[in-house]
């Protein structure tokens, strides 16, 4: 049986995470090891906007100490991951580079959609509840250091994320000034969100959710003494509410001695618990689920996943795409006619891909085109490729990085105007992306123009490969003028990109 050691390693705002894992793909994933060390990234930079040179320096002694625990188990890969704390300090490439230097390690830093999907991986792969909770309306709510981010699920899928900048140390940072005495810490806080968190009740919440799952270090160390019921890993909203005016009214040292944290620990906790009290309030959620899921799990998951190395079973492909279809949804888009041009993008794509190095990815990139290319006309029907590209780079895509949004961004921007030279540089993307995106949006144009009268005319589309020609049959008896005019302009940015030349051709219905 062949096993690989993989250490996961998590940079976050508030302390430094490393797991070493077993990984079989007969057994799956084993936790080896679990270190940890809090450093207050996240404060400095949300105070100061940078990480100082002290906070680096124990930055890199600190990892420097992983990678002595990744030797010890002869770790054979790893993945490191920085949080929001290096994605918002100023000076995030130059500690980068220390940290390459001075440990060896190479981190990334993640978005915020691909930080918060590695949560979601995690979840699913390692809290037992999780598959069942999905299938009803259902919350999950990602307390940070730095940020809060509200995902809305139903029905086994995600369906709408939002991200608002209310985490822990942001929100004391923001509130300290104006804090005069310890009991009105809560009033201040529940003040401060209250907006925000009315306002994305009100525009996304359609019934109220039956579940709120917790996603906290803070309070999935406090599971034992929370969910004391044998068999029933929740508790009801009214007994956690119960627990967070418990908490609010003792004192700090009694906090640390009743539940074993340090006096760091209860500050983040305490504000933490100000937070999920204020939207436990506002959901209405019946019942508080506490994942144990931390970002190296995600991490690990991910990894598996991407290199096959266990079978993870749920389809998180299937979560971005529906997604997509939410936002969509939202903006009113013709959703016949953005099906008819994801099937028609999908049978091009298919014939061309192996020839001309697009992968997976791309398809995706391409499905989610498909489906948000005609949001923008809910705001402007003249200038509906033009809106629509702000409304993509504005929604976050739980799945999908930044850059990845900017590239289903552009090949819809691009799907009627003209395509810009490289030396433009669309919105900074690189040589190799340019290329991708150029690609898509020919396979896109082809695709969208063949449903021109938006009234799905073929249906048993054929797309092969031969020579330099791409044929392309489709069985229709309707009329195809209007197709074919249009077809031939969008066939040259296509030939011009991909070097073949497309050709339409009609077959008659039996």
């Amino acid at each position: 049986m062949i096993y690989q050691t993989f250490a996961a390693i998590d940079v976050g705002s508030g302390e430094l995470a490393c797991k070493i894992f077993e990984v079989n793909k007969k057994t799956g994933l084993r936790q080896l090891d679990y270190v940890r060390h809090a450093i207050p990234l996240g404060a400095e930079t949300y105070r100061s906007g940078k990480i100082s040179r002290h906070t680096t320096n124990e930055l890199c002694e600190v990892l420097s100490g992983f990678v002595r625990k990744m030797e010890e188990y002869r770790v054979e890969a790893y993945v490191a991951n920085a949080t929001s704390a290096l994605r918002e300090a100023s000076n995030n490439i130059n500690v980068l580079e220390q940290i390459k230097l001075r440990t060896g390690l190479k981190v990334k830093i993640l978005s915020n959609s691909e930080q918060r999907f590695l949560y979601y991986k995690a979840m699913s792969a390692t809290d037992n509840f999780f598959e069942r909770v999905a299938g009803e309306e259902t919350v999950i709510i990602d307390v940070g250091a730095g940020s809060i981010q509200i995902t809305l699920m139903s029905e086994g899928v995600l369906k709408y994320t939002q991200n608002i900048n209310l985490g822990f140390h942001r929100v004391g940072e923001l509130i300290a000034p104006m804090e005069h005495s310890a009991e009105r810490y809560p009033t201040l806080i529940a003040e401060y969100m209250n907006n925000d968190l009315s306002t994305f009740y009100k525009m996304f919440m359609e019934k109220k959710p039956r579940n709120l799952i917790s996603l906290s270090d803070h309070l999935s160390s406090l599971q034992p003494y929370l969910i004391t019921e044998e068999g029933k890993p929740y508790i009801s909203s009214k007994r956690f509410l119960e627990f967070c005016r418990k908490i609010r009214g003792m004192y700090e040292q009694d906090i640390c001695r009743e539940y074993q944290l340090n006096k760091e620990q209860v500050h983040a906790l305490q504000m933490t618990l100000i937070i999920y009290e204020r939207i436990c309030m506002a959901s209405e959620a019946e019942r508080v689920w506490l994942s144990t899921a931390t970002l190296c799990d995600g991490i690990a998951v991910d990894y598996c996943e991407r290199k096959d190395k266990v079978t993870i079973g749920r389809d998180f492909t299937a979560d971005i795409i529906s997604t997509a279809r939410y936002i969509a949804g939202r903006y009113r888009s013709n959703t016949v006619h953005t099906d008819q041009v994801e099937y028609l993008s999908l049978a091009i794509f298919d014939a061309v891909a192996k020839s001309f190095g697009l992968t997976k990815r791309d398809r995706l990139m391409l499905r989610l085109a498909a489906i948000l290319h005609t949001c923008g006309e809910f705001v402007n029907m003249n200038k509906g490729a033009e809106y629509s590209y702000e409304i993509i780079q504005a929604t976050e895509i739980l799945g999908i990085s930044h850059k990845e949004r900017e590239m289903v961004a552009n090949v819809v921007r691009y799907d009627s105007s003209n395509f810009p030279r490289f030396e433009s540089v669309i919105a900074g993307l690189d040589r190799d992306t340019y290329l991708e995106v150029a690609k898509l949006t020919a396979i896109h144009r082809l695709a969208n123009i063949m449903d021109k009268s938006h009234t799905q005319k073929f249906s048993d589309v054929r797309v092969s490969l031969k020579g330099d020609k791409l044929n392309i049959s489709v069985a229709t008896l309707d009329d195809m003028t209007l197709e074919h005019g249009f077809f031939e302009e969008k066939a040259r940015f296509f030939e011009e990109v991909f070097g073949i030349l497309p050709v339409l051709k009609q077959k008659r219905r039996a």
